[in-house]
């Protein structure tokens, strides 16, 4: 690990070249067939793809949101906690970053194909996220940026509670918060200068209101309505 990447604030930033040698790997390959094969297209496609991308601390809702997004945008829904938790071998080389590099060759792949995608993570830094707006417009696809708010405690709550459904052990709630405060320190908020430099489409979203609300929300979003 480099100096720069051990800096729990840039740590992010630094997987790309880490990792440039990772889809050469065995591993990497039969992982991205399998989840080839695996993932349904959706039944049609969007004049123009978009590339969503999500800004949120674990148990914001990026992933209930993400479902809820697809009754409005047809795309795939590409989660980076799922490749990482679930299907990467847990060996002693074990690299949850490798599963941003699979999300990312997916997502060119069904770019490649006029889809449109999700990309479910956390987009905590502005360089990330200028990485994928550049991915999206090497394919003409417009991007989308959506920032998950709530409340931390609530957060907490469902971070502990879906640990424990998917069977990842109990962790008390100070050990939790610890965890998701560095989630939340790590955060860049999007600069004016950022969203106008790469033109996206730019929400922000209190997850902690019911799903009937942003559902709503959403049927009414007239930016939204006029990409399908």
């Amino acid at each position: 690990m480099s100096k720069q990447e051990s800096k729990p604030d840039s740590f992010d930033n630094y997987w790309r070249d880490r990792l440039k040698n990772y889809p050469q790997t065995t591993e990497f390959q039969q992982l991205f067939e399998q989840l080839k094969n695996e993932l349904k297209t959706p039944d049609r496609k969007l004049a123009r793809s978009v590339v969503v991308s999500l800004i949120g601390i674990p148990g914001s809702g990026k992933s209930t949101f993400s479902t809820l997004l697809q009754e409005f945008i047809p795309a795939l829904h590409l989660r980076s906690d799922i490749i990482g938790l679930e299907r990467l071998p847990k060996e002693s080389d074990y690299d949850y970053y490798k599963a941003y590099v699979i999300q990312e060759a997916l997502t060119r792949h069904y770019l490649g194909q006029g889809y449109s995608v999700i990309m479910d993570d956390n987009n905590r830094t502005s360089y990330n996220r200028e990485q994928v707006y550049q991915l999206a417009q090497s394919y003409g696809a417009r991007n989308i940026l959506f920032n998950l708010t709530l409340p931390f405690d609530l957060a907490v709550e469902r971070t502990q509670k879906r640990d424990a459904e998917a069977g990842r052990g109990f962790r008390l709630k100070e050990q939790t918060a610890k965890d998701l405060q560095m989630f939340q320190n790590q955060i860049e908020e999007p600069t004016p200068e950022e969203l106008t430099k790469f033109q996206v489409l730019y929400k922000v979203i209190g997850i902690s209101e019911p799903i009937s609300k942003i559902r709503f929300r959403l049927k009414a979003d007239t930016d939204i309505s006029i990409l399908t």
